[in-house]
């Protein structure tokens, strides 16, 4: 009985709220970012939670024989990156303007979440400076053995001393 009176209170009080606003004729503008950044925010996190487990079923020894070593491959590498981007971005979410605040630094220190983001954020970083079109072509060509095809006219032994 309690919870319906309480229904029923605030109720009453929001179509006075909207009765006042009318009359007035005054609206009130309604902020959707803290709406899409915590929606985003637990979108992240639950998509990271969930390629996280996959990433951990399919490193046990009785699944990863059934893979080939191609999805093997792809699980823990292509979906590894992802699945560490997708929860740094659920990270930064949850930060999202508390690092401007100074009451945040206690002893002037940052808080831990913060802390946790720098190794990740370097990874990506580094990551995203190994997939850059001039640096990727040239680890794939040495990857398919670029090097090795030299022509063996061109190379010359190292010398480091002679002997006469």
């Amino acid at each position: 009985m309690a919870w319906h009176s309480f229904k029923t209170k605030v109720a009453f009080i929001l179509s006075i709220s909207w009765l006042i606003e009318i009359r007035e004729n005054r609206t009130t503008m309604f902020d959707t970012t803290t709406a899409w950044r915590g929606d985003s925010y637990l979108s992240l996190g639950i998509l990271g939670f969930g390629l996280y487990v996959l990433l951990g079923i399919t490193s046990l020894p009785s699944v990863s024989n059934v893979l080939s070593w191609r999805e093997f491959s792809f699980i823990q590498s292509k979906l590894g990156h992802l699945t560490l981007l997708l929860c740094t971005a659920h990270t930064y979410l949850y930060g999202w303007n508390k690092f401007l605040s100074s009451s945040i630094y206690k002893w002037y220190t940052p808080p831990g979440y913060m802390l946790c983001l720098v190794l990740p954020s370097v990874v990506l970083l580094l990551k995203l400076l190994l997939i850059t079109p001039c640096v990727d072509h040239t680890i794939t060509r040495i990857r398919q053995g670029w090097a090795d095809q030299r022509n063996p006219k061109d190379s010359q032994p190292l010398i480091l001393y002679r002997t006469d």
